[in-house]
């Protein structure tokens, strides 16, 4: 069993700790480095091994993430450049921070870059995910790696570093559509004389059952949509409404801006980790 250390023990970097525990049944294979007191009495009192420093061990850990804020990277690049051994991978959940900055300022080639959302704590997130230098990733060490970035969900390896920007737009961002859309339903039925706790149960049921279709189902969307309507009824009637509105397509539109400010973020955060680290 690897051990894995994490740099950051904010939110993402506990989440991080907690599921690789509990998947291993051991807290003393992690190892968190925080910066923040605060932080530190909280690590501490749910069971982990914490420092604001890397400890002198720190050649033993395989495997290490990267979890802390963007903006913090410069604070933490000179230790980790005088630290890191060549046979360890680091493991990046900072975003917009591209592999080729990370190995320019830390002089070492073995990175992932991931793309994690918000349901990674309940174990049905989505992750995507980079291999820089792939060539020097072993079988051993890659099954490894899989298994660590499954514990949260489903992953999907991209090929090109740049498909991470569509990946944040699309998974990174894709909870709040979808609260947004589960807050105008809601909104609906509150207009229609329901209370706000039935109207939440009327939504979420509904997505939930609908999800569930769509689960175990062979057919398409647009064939499940064609069930659901009738010719005059009232899908249909909301449906033409949709389509004047562009619902469709404006809402395609909002992901391929999300996608373009990922790709601008990436280039901000490298302006301003490049002035910090001159």
């Amino acid at each position: 069993m690897n051990k894995i250390l994490i740099y950051g023990g904010g939110n993402m970097g506990l989440v991080y700790a907690k599921t690789i525990s509990e998947y291993y049944h051991a807290k003393d294979r992690v190892f968190i480095v925080e910066k923040r007191e605060e932080n530190l009495k909280k690590i501490k009192s749910l069971g982990f091994s914490c420092a604001k420093d890397i400890p002198e061990n720190f050649y033993c850990y395989q495997y290490i993430i990267l979890a802390v804020k963007p903006q913090d990277f410069p604070s933490i690049a000179p230790s980790l450049e005088k630290n890191i051994q060549e046979n360890q991978w680091l493991i990046s959940i900072m975003a917009g921070i591209s592999c080729e900055l990370i190995k320019e300022n830390l002089n070492h080639k073995k990175i992932i870059r991931t793309m994690p959302n918000l349901a990674i704590p309940y174990k049905e997130g989505f992750t995507g995910f980079y291999i820089s230098s792939k060539s020097l990733l072993t079988e051993v060490e890659k099954e490894s790696v899989l298994e660590l970035l499954t514990l949260g969900g489903k992953i999907l390896e991209v090929e090109d570093e740049n498909d991470l920007n569509a990946i944040t737009a699309l998974s990174g961002s894709g909870p709040a559509y979808f609260f947004y859309f589960v807050e105008q339903l809601q909104n609906a039925a509150i207009s229609k004389g329901f209370s706000k706790d039935q109207a939440k149960m009327i939504a979420l049921q509904t997505l939930k059952g609908a999800l569930k279709v769509l689960e175990n189902s062979e057919d398409t969307c647009e064939t499940l949509i064609r069930k659901v309507s009738s010719r005059g009824g009232t899908t249909e009637a909301a449906f033409q409404v949709f389509n004047e509105k562009k619902l469709g397509e404006n809402f395609i539109q909002g992901i391929n801006r999300a996608n373009e400010r990922s790709e601008e973020f990436g280039k901000e955060l490298k302006n301003f980790i490049l002035n910090k680290l001159l």
